[in-house]
This record gives C-alpha cells, structure tokens and sequence, in this order.
C-alpha cells in the first residue's frame, strides 16, 4: 500500500484510502521506497522558492538605490568643494531629490538686462538742428575799373544796365571811337556832335573815376543818372583852361533795362564842373 499521496505527495494517514489534501485514491499496491519521498514536494515548494526570490530582488533594489544615493551625494559635495554649485541637489533619507541647504537656485535671480553690442541696431540720437541765422544781403558787387555805383544807387533794378552803357560810352571817349560813342545815345542826343567836333573836343580828354552817385525817375518818366567822374586833358581842350576837371553830370536815359540810350537833356539843365 503507498505510503504518500501519487498527485499531491501527501503522505497517507492510516489507514485512509483516500488523500486528506486532493482526495485522490490511495493504490493499493506494495511501496517500493516507503522512506522516501516523491519527485513533487507540493505547493510548499514553490511558495518557499518565490519567497526567497523576493528577498533577494527587494535587496538587490535597496542596494542598488544606495549606490545611487552615495553617488549623487558624493557628486554634489565634489561639486561644492570645487566652488561650481552646478547642480544644488542631494537625496533625502526617503530618496527624493531635494534642493540642498543655501541651494542658490532657490534665491531669486537678478535682473539681467544685456549691454548693447556692437552688432545690435540702436536708434542714432538726433540733435535739433539749429535755426540759421539771418543771412545779411550782400551789396551788388557792380562796377569795374572805370565805372563804380553808389551802394544806394546799386539797389536800384537798372543799375546792372546802367554800369555797362557807361562803361562803353566812356571808353568810347577815352578811345575815341565815335561809332561807338554815337551808338549809346539816342538820335536826337548823337545829333548834337557832329564826328569832327567830336574828334576836337576829346582829342586829348581821358577821363577817369566815373561813379553813379544816384538814380532816380524825371517827371517824363525818364531815369536820370546822378554821375561824377575826374577828366584831364590839354589846357587848350579844358573848360577855362583846366587841365584837371571834376565833373559832376546828369544823364538822362531813355529805354528800357537792358537796352537803354542817353537822351538828350532838358534846356534847363547845366553839368557842373570844378578844376582838381
């Protein structure tokens, strides 16, 4: 008769025919080894072999995390030793990562506000411009070595015209150049020189110094020059034998800037004169 259960290894009580543990029928057949027990222990086995597998994962775990904890520990004091505070961080007797003690990323940064470098675009400062001063106007610089004008007188519209029929009529003198001097007068003024009075009166005149003192209007709406100049010339060619005259004459243009003429003057009118 078995002395242990044949499905479960339950060892037999006697005299039961039947497993106290699986219920399985006993044989009644004559036990080869009653001192020894089955191949299969049971259950008892397995749970015994998962126990120990258990113990032996739960430390192997619990070694492992404190590898873990020596080393991050041990990274953080190489860390503060060298003066680096590059991580600030530690692990707490319950494994969790924690800032450490004065941990400077818990304090509240400063404000960083970046200098400008020379590849940033800034705004150019604008200064106010200045209000220019008042420009003075300039006197007409009219004139040239024979003929001047007064400053009062160059204000006037025409007296850019006026300085040129002057200048020729006056050359045309000292030249003695009678086309020339017919040319600037009118008709009814050339007609009072004929070319032989004029070859004898200015034969020997030059004449220098001519200024335009003033130019004003007439009642005839002609424009009359106020004119001064210095003549020299041979006693016999002078007024009461003068070799030296200052003159002071009026001459009365007719026309229009730029073409103007000298006009015959008034009956009434009388040129002044002055040995130098």
């Amino acid at each position: 008769m078995s002395v242990y259960c044949t499905s479960c290894g339950t060892r037999r009580t006697e005299p039961a025919k039947y497993c106290t543990q699986c219920e399985a029928g006993f044989e009644e057949s004559r036990p080869t080894r009653s001192t020894e027990a089955p191949t299969s222990y049971g259950q008892g086995w397995y749970v015994g072999a998962t126990v120990v597998l258990a113990v032996v994962v739960t430390l192997a775990i619990v070694g492992l995390n404190a590898m873990i904890t020596r080393s991050v520990n041990g990274l953080i004091e190489d860390s503060s030793a060298t003066g680096s505070g590059a991580l600030g961080y530690k692990i707490d007797s319950n494994g969790y990562v924690v800032p450490a003690e004065g941990n400077p990323t818990t304090e509240e940064a400063p404000a960083f506000t970046p200098s400008p470098s020379e590849y940033e675009t800034t705004e150019p400062t604008v200064e106010p411009t200045p209000e220019p001063e008042p420009t003075p106007t300039p006197e007409p610089t009219l004139g040239n070595e024979l003929v001047s004008i007064a400053p009062e007188a160059a204000q006037d519209p025409a007296a850019s015209a006026v300085v040129d029929l002057l200048t020729t009529y006056y050359k045309a003198i000292n030249d003695h150049d009678y086309p020339t001097y017919q040319a600037q007068q009118t008709r009814a003024a050339s007609a009072l020189l004929t070319r032989s009075e004029f070859a004898t009166g200015f034969r020997s005149t030059v004449n220098s110094d001519v200024v335009i003192q003033s130019l004003s209007r007439t009642d005839d709406g002609r424009l009359l020059a106020g004119v001064t100049f210095t003549s020299t010339q041979n006693a016999a060619d002078g007024p009461k034998q003068q070799t030296c005259t200052h003159w002071s004459v009026g001459k009365f243009l007719k026309g229009q800037s730029p073409t103007l003429l000298i006009d015959k003057a008034p009956k009434s009118y009388k040129a002044t004169f002055d040995p130098c």
